[in-house]
């Protein structure tokens, strides 16, 4: 199966000398391992040119885990579990399956203070992060093979949709994280006033995901995919 990527143009500092200039280039869904790709499209409701960001601001924002989480560690445990959670969260919301189920041991590791446990699944997690980044590396080279060209029921093209009113919204979301950080209830009328501003948009299906979380009362995965599409958005909570 392939993906095609169409006059995608990715913009990060870290990708200076790789900009995405990938007008009709094909990329094998097999040349991807450690991302599968039709979980994490459900994340931003088939919108592929969002899911390419969001996988680029992970990128970005984890090449320096492990640094991040020794540094953590040293000093608080309570601080390195907060990290293999937001990588834990971030790797679920984009279908990178392995990682998340290993950050989810490192997470339990410390939140047992196993240290045996912990250098343990911190050489998994370092193992499939490694995986995951090389395989975004992939992505954005933009691997062609002309001779699959006509193979493109996948297509990742962005959607037609609303524009998202970032004055508005942004008030109302940093209220928001503030309530499900304190696992707040109240979160669940903020996001009706939050309803209203994403109809439409790319980043309604992730407020679906917001809303079934906190309907579990998980508030802390709502959290991560709040801080996910936030990030998407360069809206600071």
């Amino acid at each position: 199966m392939y993906v095609r990527v169409n006059n995608y143009r990715h913009t990060s500092n870290n990708w200076k000398n790789s900009k995405m200039q990938t007008s009709n280039q094909t990329i094998r869904m097999s040349e991807l391992p450690g991302i599968d790709l039709a979980r994490g499209l459900i994340t931003t409701q088939q919108n592929h040119g969002l899911y390419i960001r969001l996988m680029n601001k992970f990128y970005d924002k984890q090449q320096t885990f492990s640094l991040d989480f020794e540094t953590a560690l040293a000093q608080d445990v309570t601080d390195a579990e907060r990290t293999a959670h937001s990588l834990k969260g971030n790797a679920g919301n984009l279908g990178m399956n392995q990682l998340f189920e290993t950050a989810k041991a490192l997470e339990f590791a410390c939140k047992d203070n196993d240290q045996n446990a912990i250098t343990v699944a911190l050489k998994t997690v370092q193992d499939d992060l490694e995986i995951v980044l090389s395989s975004i590396e992939t992505l954005n080279k933009g691997l062609v093979d002309n001779s699959e060209q006509s193979n493109t029921n996948s297509e990742i093209t962005s959607s037609n949709t609303k524009t998202v009113d970032k004055v508005s919204l942004e008030p109302l979301l940093q209220e928001f994280y503030q309530l499900l950080t304190s696992n707040n209830i109240k979160s669940s009328s903020q996001l009706q006033k939050i309803k209203p501003l994403i109809l439409n948009t790319e980043f309604a299906q992730a407020f679906t995901d917001i809303e079934n979380h906190i309907d579990d009362y998980d508030f802390a995965e709502a959290a991560d995919v709040l801080k996910t599409v936030s990030s998407a958005l360069s809206i600071s909570l």
